[in-house]
């Protein structure tokens, strides 16, 4: 995990994505198959964590790289859980 320092371009909020100060960006590698990153943003849900911005890196050999900004104080237990 890396900490995110600065605001960036979103959907919320007249465009801008104000993170959490104590948010993470976490990569991730999924299948890449229908309901993958469903049940990942399910999972962060469940657990109290924020999404505050996801993007979709690219996709090789049935698997996709995935960017998530997330804060919550159960961060660790969350990705411990995947």
């Amino acid at each position: 995990m890396s900490s995110w320092s600065q605001p960036s371009r979103g959907a919320s909020h007249g465009g801008k994505v104000n993170p959490s100060p104590r948010a993470h960006l976490v990569r991730l590698r999924l299948r890449d198959r229908p309901g993958s990153l469903a049940a990942v943003a399910a999972h962060f849900a469940a657990s109290g964590v924020d999404v505050h911005r996801l993007e979709v890196l690219g996709c090789e050999g049935g698997f996709a790289i995935d960017d998530f900004l997330v804060s919550g104080p159960e961060l660790d237990a969350a990705l411990d859980g995947l």
